[in-house]
């Protein structure tokens, strides 16, 4: 749960910070202002249409996650496309160039971050669910308690360490639930 709670935090001041970019940029043609808007303009796909579709994609994203409220297995869909505002940025970057040839602490950091992310979302989108723990479980009862459902499982093999509290995917091999991890 804290790992969510960080994910999101980290998530809003990323946003934040990448909406000062463009926001720096703009302040670049004042008091010529109307140059400064063209820079938002797309007419053909170059290496700031590129941001600027990142930038939307972004800002369409986390109004998403934030503001608009909609089911969770829809917004988890929504969510898988960040993938797609980071390899914008990356085309945006790559393709810009001028400032991360320029400083190459800029060039390694920004790099790095990328990479990472590109990694990360390869391992939990792809891999995770072919290489990650994985402990099969038969359900042995269940009481509803108020509100409140207690599964007991008991493993058919391995038995999975935790700590109480701990948070797991779970799915289940239901017709009903589907295997859509909870």
């Amino acid at each position: 749960d804290k790992v969510y709670h960080a994910h999101r935090l980290l998530g809003i001041v990323s946003f934040s910070l990448t909406c000062l970019h463009p926001f720096f940029q703009f302040l670049r043609f004042v008091p010529a202002w109307r140059q400064g808007v063209n820079l938002f303009l797309i007419r053909e796909l170059g290496a700031i249409e590129l941001g600027v579709l990142a930038l939307i994609l972004f800002i369409t994203l986390v109004s998403l996650t934030l503001w608009v409220k909609i089911p969770y297995h829809i917004w988890k869909k929504t969510h898988e496309f960040f993938i797609f505002v980071l390899l914008l940025s990356l085309f945006h970057i790559i393709w810009i160039d001028k400032q991360v040839k320029d400083s190459l602490l800029l060039g390694i950091w920004l790099y790095s971050f990328i990479s990472l992310a590109i990694i990360s979302y390869i391992y939990i989108r792809f891999l995770y669910w072919h290489i990650g723990p994985r402990y099969d479980y038969s359900i042995q009862n269940i009481e509803k308690r108020g509100k409140i459902w207690n599964v007991y499982f008991e493993p058919f093999e391995k038995k999975m360490q935790y700590k109480p509290a701990q948070f797991i995917y779970i799915s289940f091999n239901s017709p009903k639930l589907g295997k859509e991890p909870h």
